[in-house]
């Protein structure tokens, strides 16, 4: 339970949001939260989350923790949590959220009993571009989040997902393949009205596939082969009405090899864009497979010195598939040696709550000097003391306490954090024994007839970090 005197927001909470984020300031904040309850919310602007926490914490509001930036424009203030690590490192913030602590209603029944009259509700920021900066020293007030990102006050476990992943089978390899096949036919009636039009729909699908609109790209090669088989488009802007005159093409130039050799050129220079920049990226990791892909590459860019761009186009695509394939090899033989993602959300998990609980432990067992001293050393001022000793003890610990919220950050793709975390806590497995300070104090307390038990509650637990985080 939080102390009597401590209200669960602070005056310097409400005088920062009332000045500075009601009138477009981005500022840090976090709440602490058991269940769906809010204990406390303090909102800030520079410096680390840890101390702030740490002591919240020790003023008895105990939970979880959420982290953020909080922004407003007048009665509205958005918390914008981070869906992703690039996101939390863009905002300043320790950590990122899968999704919003507790309904956005069960926050403004929050704040308005503490006086704060407000619309609130979370925002889920998923691109880096997004993220406001809370250390900003602009005076121009920040753009309100961008659309979409409000959280569904019906599903506020509802996050928007920060890039669209696509299941199953690579989509454009799918699309390739699809296009791969339909080109016989396309080359086959060149030179006809029919081939002229499935060529043109062919070479728009390639821009929209280029683009990752697929459902649009296989439209169009819907509508190619629709052409080819001799029907009427199924798209109703593929052709003219049956309201309409059909155009007189019988004086129109028999064509069109030109206007294939066209859409061939077009794609085959698109594909250009892409391939040779992904043949450096397989090159770095595999170069003798890279220089044979070379070898196709430079038989399209023969091809399409001669002019056949059809051919250069066919030969380029090969490139691009033998890449694709060749650099999945790759990253699935890197993938061997990545951690995965659930382990390393479990060391997280572990390593916080176990630090945490050390920390409160170590606070507690200070706390039982504070009556023998008041009875045993006259003159001595019992409170002032035992605050003094868990400052001084949260001095000692202020690194490794840092280093372990920003185990946060850790992904299966990155796990430097808990690498750092891993190396203070060996630091402070030599340190912890030789601390004048502990020392002090487990000698001082010994005198005076208490077992504080401080050295060997964080030699415990830093023991257990450690097996945790070399595992």
């Amino acid at each position: 339970m939080a102390k009597e005197d401590l209200p669960p927001i602070s005056e310097d909470t409400i005088e920062m949001i009332e000045s500075q984020v009601k009138k477009g300031k981005a500022r840090k904040f976090f709440l602490i939260y058991k269940g769906a309850s809010i204990k406390t919310l303090v909102v800030f602007k520079k410096g680390p989350f840890g101390p702030k926490i740490m002591k919240a914490k020790k003023d008895g509001f105990k939970g979880d923790v959420c982290y953020g930036v909080v922004t407003g424009s007048g009665k509205n203030l958005f918390f914008q949590l981070p869906a992703n690590g690039e996101v939390a490192a863009a905002m300043k913030v320790e950590s990122w959220e899968e999704k919003p602590p507790t309904k956005k209603a069960k926050l403004r029944e929050f704040l308005n009993g503490c006086g704060l009259s407000f619309k609130p509700e979370f925002n889920m920021i998923t691109k880096i571009s997004d993220a406001p900066d809370p250390e900003s020293e602009s005076d121009i007030p920040v753009p309100p989040p961008p659309p979409g990102s409000a959280v569904a006050e019906d599903d506020e476990s509802r996050v928007p997902k920060t890039e669209e992943k696509e299941t199953g089978d690579d989509p454009m390899s799918a699309y390739k393949e699809r296009f791969q096949s339909i080109l016989p036919r396309i080359k086959d009636a060149a030179g006809s009205e029919l081939g002229l039009d499935a060529k043109l729909k062919a070479s728009e699908s390639g821009v929209f596939a280029r683009k990752k609109d697929f459902d649009t790209a296989h439209d169009l090669l819907d509508q190619a082969e629709e052409i080819l088989d001799g029907k009427k488009p199924s798209s109703p802007d593929a052709t003219t009405s049956d309201s309409e005159e059909s155009p007189d093409v019988s004086d129109q130039t028999p064509e069109t090899s030109d206007d294939v050799s066209d859409a061939f050129r077009e794609m085959y220079e698109g594909l250009l864009t892409t391939v040779p920049g992904d043949l450096r990226k397989l090159a770095k990791n595999d170069s003798a497979t890279a220089e044979k892909i070379q070898k196709v590459i430079d038989g399209a860019a023969a091809e399409a010195t001669k002019g056949d761009y059809a051919k250069a186009f066919e030969l380029l695509n090969k490139a691009s598939d033998l890449i694709a394939k060749f650099s999945s090899r790759v990253a699935l033989d890197a993938a061997k040696d990545v951690i995965p993602e659930n382990v390393v959300r479990e060391r997280q998990k572990f390593v916080q709550s176990r630090w945490q609980e050390t920390m409160r432990a170590v606070y507690v067992s200070i706390e039982d000097i504070r009556p023998v001293v008041a009875e045993m050393v006259p003159g001595e001022d019992p409170d002032g003391l035992v605050n003094a000793i868990q400052e001084a003890i949260d001095d000692f610990c202020d690194e490794l306490n840092e280093a372990i919220l920003a185990t946060s950050r850790a992904t299966s793709q990155d796990v430097s954090s808990l690498e750092t975390a891993l190396e203070l806590v060996d630091r402070y497995l030599k340190e912890v024994p030789k601390d004048r300070l502990i020392q002090h104090l487990e000698q001082s307390a010994t005198k005076l007839g208490v077992s504080l038990g401080v050295q060997d509650s964080l030699i415990a637990a830093l023991r257990d970090l450690k097996v945790s985080l070399s595992a």
